[in-house]
């Protein structure tokens, strides 16, 4: 998630910044990257890549209805595992 919200901003990750100088010097008769720009461009990237991120784990990790997950037994369980470790 820290990758996608930081393609998001201009200021979000060092290479951004490093990308947006660069332009500057080896296009210097183009417009420059203001920040208001690389929003309008990035900004929908990163929600779009934000959703299949979502969609892929929730398909990845979710318990599915016919996989018989059973909330109450699974907190049993996780219960009983913490309170083995607490032997203190």
């Amino acid at each position: 998630s820290a990758n996608i919200g930081g393609m998001g901003t201009l200021t979000g990750t060092g290479p951004n910044i490093v990308l947006a100088g660069g332009f500057a010097t080896m296009f210097p008769e183009a417009p420059a990257l203001s920040f208001a720009a690389w929003l309008a461009f990035a900004t929908p990237v990163a929600a779009v890549c934000l959703l299949v991120a979502w969609a892929l784990l929730s398909v990845r990790h979710l318990p599915s209805p016919d996989a018989g997950y059973n909330a109450k037994a699974t907190y049993a369980l996780l219960v009983e595992k913490r309170r083995s470790l607490d032997t203190s």
